[in-house]
């Protein structure tokens, strides 16, 4: 039995948006807290709810994301071979 290559090549579209959003936070986040932490002008009480903002979305970043990716990737083979 064949899954439907229309659902597979969705998945991988979605599969590769969820990567390049996990890479873009990473970065994003991770250059917001190091510049607000290095630089003293910047440890203003607006740029530190940057920063608590920050940790947030890093920390949706590496527990959600990736669970959304296996839940893909595991729907799609659960439908591959039931």
């Amino acid at each position: 039995m064949s899954a439907d290559p229309q659902m597979k090549t969705m998945n991988d579209a979605l599969t590769a948006c969820y990567a390049i959003s996990i890479t873009v936070a990473l970065f994003a986040n991770s250059f917001v807290i190091a510049i607000v932490l290095r630089v003293p002008e910047m440890r203003t009480s607006s740029n530190l709810m940057f920063v608590h903002m920050a940790v947030a979305d890093l920390l949706t970043t590496f527990t959600i994301m990736p669970r959304m990716v296996v839940f893909l990737q595991v729907k799609f083979l659960l439908k591959y071979f039931l």
